[in-house]
């Protein structure tokens, strides 16, 4: 059996779309995740493989394209491969397709292999050659690039908040998909009414526990037709920037 792309099939809940009738970004990055486990697991390197060593699989990067909204009950197919692997990075393709086979979405994540005693990175290489790696397969979208932190000037938005219970995953540490979540919540609701995202990098810096005190800082760019923002999530407890991130909309 060829095990270098991963397939999976699922119909859209409803726990997993807007008021709108839109799918959250972050519902897409549950599956990205849930997906890539899945996957690794085939090759021996899944969450349960790597536990007792004290290491595990973590994305580092993360790039969101979306082309297409599905609805609410719309069967869709989800399908991952090992893109390439760099110096410290092993990429992941995602790509989500309608039931025509059109490419609604397409992630693209970068992965390190962290020893989750010591807090460190390990030796991403080494775990990523056991994949197939798939460069020849093109899918639209870049690697997703480094963000720096932007210096807070007095027109950005400030919004604290603390780490809740909800938050936290099995590593001990704020999920991935919380940040995505919200920033969302700290937009607009009438800007996301008339904007559809379209284009969404994150960078994951350093990582925020429970209780935990949070500052989101949010720049606006709006353009005639499009608008981008960026967003610094800090951790007041460290003094340390957790997350990074720069999303683009497009008017409806």
């Amino acid at each position: 059996m060829n095990h270098s792309i991963f397939c999976n099939h699922h119909t859209i809940k409803f726990c997993e779309i807007d008021s709108h009738g839109r799918i959250f970004p972050w519902s897409l990055g549950i599956h990205v995740q849930e997906i890539a486990e899945a996957h690794a697991s085939q090759f021996g390197v899944g969450y349960y493989d790597l536990k007792d060593k004290g290491i595990a699989w973590m994305i580092s990067r993360i790039r969101f394209k979306i082309f297409d909204v599905p609805k609410v009950k719309d069967s869709i197919t989800i399908e991952t491969w090992v893109s390439h692997t760099d110096r410290i990075l092993s990429y992941r393709d995602t790509v989500f397709k309608d039931n025509f086979n059109n490419i609604f979405a397409s992630v693209r994540t970068g992965w390190v292999i962290v020893d989750t005693v010591k807090r460190e990175i390990g030796n991403t290489q080494d775990f990523a050659s056991i994949f197939p790696h798939l460069p020849e397969l093109k899918v639209n979208i870049a690697d997703p690039e480094r963000i720096k932190p932007f210096k807070i000037e007095e027109n950005d938005s400030r919004i604290s908040l603390k780490v809740p219970y909800s938050a936290v995953d099995v590593f001990g540490h704020t999920n991935n998909t919380k940040y995505i979540e919200w920033f969302y919540d700290c937009l607009d609701p009438l800007f996301l009414e008339n904007h559809l995202l379209t284009d969404l990098v994150i960078n994951y810096h350093h990582e925020t526990k429970l209780n935990e005190q949070l500052e989101l800082q949010i720049r606006e760019e709006i353009g005639r037709t499009e608008a981008g923002f960026r967003c610094n999530i800090i951790n007041i407890n460290t003094q340390s920037c957790a997350t990074t991130m720069f999303a683009r909309f497009q008017k409806r």
